[in-house]
């Protein structure tokens, strides 16, 4: 199953991988930073899920997630546009899996547009 993550800077979408799957994959923000961490898109590629209780990995699941670059953030090389191309370049050329699962959009809590 393949999710893609996409949002704002400091939305969240690593951390969002990181917590599904119950360990740190995902290289995550910093707090006090404005600026996006993913600089390039990253692709998560079967990862199995470790179960909440038992803390083991779950048998037959495993999950791909693409994690990409920030939206609206004026640090990085890209606009939307750029980064909304690079993304089903990605989708197109690199990912393995054969369909998208989802398509994830993470929004920042602290937004006007919540």
């Amino acid at each position: 199953m393949l999710f893609v993550l996409v949002g704002p800077t400091r939305s969240g979408k690593s951390t969002f991988i990181n917590t599904v799957l119950g360990r740190d994959v995902a290289i995550e923000g910093r707090v006090e930073s404005c600026y996006s961490t993913t600089r390039s898109i990253a692709n998560y590629k079967n990862l199995e899920i470790k179960d909440g209780e038992n803390n083991e990995y779950l048998p037959n699941m495993t999950l791909n997630f693409m994690d990409t670059i920030g939206l609206g953030d004026t640090s990085v090389e890209y606009t939307d546009e750029e980064i909304q191309e690079l993304v089903k370049a990605e989708l197109m050329e690199k990912t393995k899996c054969d369909q998208i699962n989802a398509v994830i959009i993470l929004e920042n809590p602290n937004s006007p547009a919540i």
